[in-house]
């Protein structure tokens, strides 16, 4: 049997996450997808975990980061995710201010 296809949201806000792409990730998940979203916050909804969506803290990204090195390690820590993981499909979502 083929491993099932994987689905990663990357997404600058958790709130976000929760309130416009959760909906997403659970019809996914219905449709045969495993899904894992990252964000920067450790909060993970309840429902999040009752879903089996995995949510993993991103340690450096921050929607307001203008530091060079500090985007070379938010680069890095992706790198690593997609080089781990392996998805299929990454949605990168940054809400606009």
């Amino acid at each position: 049997m083929a491993d099932k296809p994987r689905l990663l949201f990357v997404v600058t806000e958790d709130w976000y996450f929760a309130s416009h792409r959760f909906a997403l990730a659970r019809a996914a998940k219905g449709r045969g997808f495993r899904c894992r979203a990252r964000h920067p916050s450790e909060l993970v909804a309840p429902e999040h975990r009752v879903e089996g969506i995995r949510v993993i803290p991103l340690q450096y990204m921050r929607r307001s980061s203008r530091h060079p090195w500090v985007e070379l390690q938010v680069i890095r820590e992706l790198s690593s995710l997609y080089r781990d993981w392996k998805p299929d499909v990454v949605h990168h979502v940054a809400p606009s201010r």
